[in-house]
């Protein structure tokens, strides 16, 4: 077994051919599994405001973008994407598959900084090919999939740093560092567990180790300082107005478990219940966290000291990101949720295929860490079949057809949340019909804000201004989300007595009623 960083690994030779064909075709079904039929499902709430902020001018959006609570690289990179292979649903998704893609093979090149045993490459490749989190962002519009590209880069990057002892390498990790800070705020608690893998991490001698790891921080702040004032005021926009509720311990479980692979789908409870437990959620996340902490487990008992600090190195990263952000969760504004946490993913897998291959040297420990990765793989499995076949996306599409399959009359549409505009906007191009939403309608000021909530009947001011100046036939009250936008259903009761119900069309996550004015 080679583990750490062994120059002495043995290069593929043509004698390989079995394996180098297997690990081709399980790379081949991973990716098929993120790009197959990416345009099927409809865009969903999230992804329209990406639609609609990669419409704009690279000026503008860094402007628009200000209002947000992310930065501006992503949706720079995506404007220029859409220019060349336009905004259909596939290719606003396709950047997100390319760059799951990329990391998958990323991913596979970091094993093989670890290990030359062709199993572990084969598991790396299996357990990071069916990881229902990667698959899930990389079939999205949105910037998760590329916080997991620059993650798995910069774990990389670090790894031939500390490797080589060549300092050239602090370039890549400072460009990495900086683009993910403009990609995502979140991305700042995992640059801290980057700087803790790169201390733990074996390799060259370390007397250069601290003024490397200052030339990287001073190098990404001067990279970042411009943003830094937008940080700061999107913090303060966000401060106790965002949609996720402080986290309990079952939230973190949750996700920890979904980081492994796993998800709280159909398919996956078969499986659990399969063995004798409820089919719930909570067993799902019982049995996969289990199974994660006797591979782990194994792998620390049977590892020498070398291997102990590999290891380590990868559970800080694996382990700082979920376990910080849940705690600043608690003690200032709750941001607490899986999708940010795509990006420790790699290191995980890479941590559970290197303790079932130092498990192997004992044969009680190869039994017990062979069974739990058999288990995790097929709940992993299950996980990723119920996303696929599960889990559906708002029908914004049919909404859209909805709408203009209707007679012509004078009727203005009312989007709670007022976001929801945007993906339906996207679908029905006519605007045939005038469109607000509450508090107001999303274009009303300039530049536009998320996250704006019906709290009080004076937030319903602009409404009640538009009824009493337009004459108007019809009203139709498109709600979607609205369980944080509107959560006392206020602007509902206002449309309702200004009118009749005559219709309630239900559709994938959105419910549209429509009004006839007295």
């Amino acid at each position: 077994m080679l583990l750490g960083f062994n120059h002495s690994r043995r290069p593929f030779h043509a004698t390989d051919f079995v394996f180098v064909l297997t690990l081709i075709v399980v790379a081949f079904a991973a990716l098929a599994l993120r790009w197959a039929d990416l345009g099927r499902e409809s865009l969903w709430f999230d992804e329209g405001y990406t639609a609609w902020m990669v419409g704009h001018t690279p000026g503008e959006i860094v402007r628009l973008i200000r209002a947000d609570t992310a930065p501006p690289l992503y949706y720079l990179m995506l404007a220029g994407w859409v220019r060349v292979l336009g905004d259909s649903e596939t290719a606003l998704r396709a950047l997100s598959a390319g760059c799951a893609s990329v990391s998958l093979l990323l991913t596979l090149l970091l094993a093989r900084r670890f290990t030359s045993s062709k199993p572990a490459l084969l598991l790396t490749l299996m357990l990071a090919g069916v990881s229902m989190l990667q698959i899930q962002y990389a079939r999205e519009a949105r910037f998760y999939a590329l916080m997991l590209l620059e993650s798995t880069a910069l774990l990389y990057a670090i790894v031939r740093w500390r490797e080589s002892d060549d300092g050239r390498w602090t370039i890549p990790i400072v460009l990495l560092s900086a683009c993910s800070l403009y990609t995502n705020n979140a991305m700042l608690f995992t640059l801290i567990a980057a700087c803790g893998f790169a201390v733990l991490i074996p390799g060259m001698p370390k007397r250069r180790l601290p003024l490397h790891l200052s030339l990287v921080v001073l190098g990404t702040g001067l990279l970042y300082a411009p943003w830094l004032p937008v940080f700061i005021e999107q913090s303060r926009a966000v401060g106790g107005n965002f949609w996720i509720t402080t986290p309990t311990t079952g939230d973190l479980l949750g996700v920890l478990s979904n980081l492994a692979g796993t998800g709280n789908y159909l398919a996956a409870k078969a499986v659990v219940g399969a063995i004798g437990l409820p089919e719930s959620a909570e067993a799902v996340t019982a049995v996969t966290l289990a199974c994660v902490t006797i591979i782990w487990t194994a792998g620390f008992v049977c590892a020498s000291a070398t291997e102990r600090r590999v290891l380590s190195a990868l559970l800080f990263f694996c382990l700082f990101p979920p376990l910080a952000l849940f705690s600043y969760s608690l003690v200032r504004q709750p941001i607490f949720m899986a999708k940010p946490l795509i990006v420790v993913t790699p290191a995980l897998v890479l941590s559970l295929v290197l303790c079932v291959q130092i498990a192997w040297k004992r044969r009680a420990s190869r039994v017990v860490a062979s069974l739990s990765v058999m288990m995790l793989g097929t709940l992993c499995v299950a996980s990723t079949v119920g996303f696929l076949t599960e889990e559906t996306k708002e029908d914004w599409r049919g909404a859209a057809r909805y709408v203009a399959s209707l007679p012509p009359a004078s009727r203005v549409l009312v989007f709670v949340a007022a976001e929801g505009q945007l993906p339906f906007d996207y679908y029905d191009r006519t605007r045939r019909s005038a469109r607000t939403g509450a508090p107001g309608g999303f274009f009303d000021v300039d530049p536009p804000r998320t996250l704006r909530r019906v709290t009080s009947d004076a937030d319903l001011t602009a409404l009640r201004a538009l009824f009493s100046n337009t004459k108007l036939d019809e009203i139709i009250l498109v709600r979607s989300h609205d369980g944080f936008a509107d959560p006392d259903g206020r602007t509902e009761r206002e449309i309702a007595s200004k009118g009749r119900l005559v219709e309630t069309t239900e559709l994938r996550l959105i419910t549209l009623n429509r009004y006839e004015i007295r």
